[in-house]
C-alpha cells in the first residue's frame, strides 16, 4: 500500500515533474521566506546572473551524471524519511464549531425532506380530487413558461 498524502508520494511526483510538483521538504527543516523579506535579509537579489546560473550547473548531481556519475549519486535531494503530509484531525481538537457543522446538515436534510414530503401529499391529494387548502377553493394552476 502506498500512502498517497506522505512525503514520499509527492518527492517520487517531483521528480516526475519538478515544474509542476514542488519538492517536499522534512518539516522544520526549512524556514519559507517571501521574496522581499528575503531580499531584505541578506541583502542580494532575486534574479541570478548568468555566472550564478553557470555555477549551479556546474555542480549540479544532473550535470555530473554526464560525466558518468551513478544514479545513486544523482539523486542528492532523495530522502527516506517519511511523514504524512494529511492527518485527520478530531472533533474534539476544533471544538464547538465542527461539532455544530453536522447538526446543520441533519436539519436542513430534514427541513428539505419534509418540504418534498409535503409537496409530494398535495399532489396527490389533488390528484385525487381533495381539497388540499382547505378553504373549498380549487388549488391555483401552476405557472407555465415557454422556451
Amino acid at each position: 500500500m502506498i500512502p498517497l498524502h506522505g512525503r514520499l508520494f509527492k518527492q517520487w511526483m517531483h521528480v516526475a515533474y519538478p515544474r509542476e510538483c514542488s519538492f517536499p521538504h522534512v518539516t522544520g527543516t526549512t524556514s519559507p521566506q517571501r521574496a522581499v523579506d528575503w531580499m531584505a535579509t541578506t541583502g542580494q537579489e532575486i534574479a541570478a546572473t548568468t555566472e550564478e546560473m553557470a555555477q549551479h550547473m556546474e555542480t549540479s548531481p544532473r550535470h555530473a551524471r554526464g560525466r558518468g556519475a551513478g544514479l545513486e549519486e544523482s539523486c542528492g535531494l532523495w530522502t527516506m524519511e517519511e511523514e504524512l503530509v494529511s492527518v485527520h484531525v478530531g472533533a474534539s481538537e476544533h471544538g464547538v464549531r465542527t461539532s455544530l457543522r453536522p447538526a446543520l446538515r441533519g436539519l436542513l436534510f430534514a427541513a428539505a425532506a419534509a418540504s418534498a414530503s409535503l409537496a409530494a401529499l398535495r399532489s396527490c391529494w389533488a390528484a385525487l380530487g381533495g381539497d388540499p387548502g382547505g378553504d373549498g377553493k380549487a388549488p391555483p394552476e401552476p405557472a407555465r413558461f415557454h422556451l
